[in-house]
């Protein structure tokens, strides 16, 4: 196998994320979320890894709705903003 056979690893982002109460099982069991601060109402701030060319994670993280909030990086916020956009254009067009 030569050099230019070699696939190059999968680039993994870390998403920086505060999580409600409600949200937070799913989070750490679809999304694969690591606990850095708990708060006393239960909800946590976490870090997610996930790979950026795979979609499951994103649809999963907009399924989650206003029960996540991404702090970083702003790119994924700015790209989750968007889709929540086109989402309420839809329905206010019935």
């Amino acid at each position: 196998m030569n050099g230019n056979d070699k696939k190059m690893p999968p680039k993994n982002i870390e998403i920086i994320a505060h999580c409600k109460s409600e949200a937070r099982a799913k989070a750490i069991e679809y999304l694969n979320g690591i606990i850095t601060c708990e708060y006393e109402n239960n909800d946590c701030d976490m870090v997610l890894y996930v790979i950026e060319n795979e979609y499951l994670w994103f649809g999963t993280l907009l399924s989650l709705g206003d029960g996540i909030e991404i702090k970083e990086p702003e790119y994924i916020r700015n790209r989750v903003l968007e889709s929540a956009k086109k989402i309420v254009s839809l329905y206010q067009k019935l």
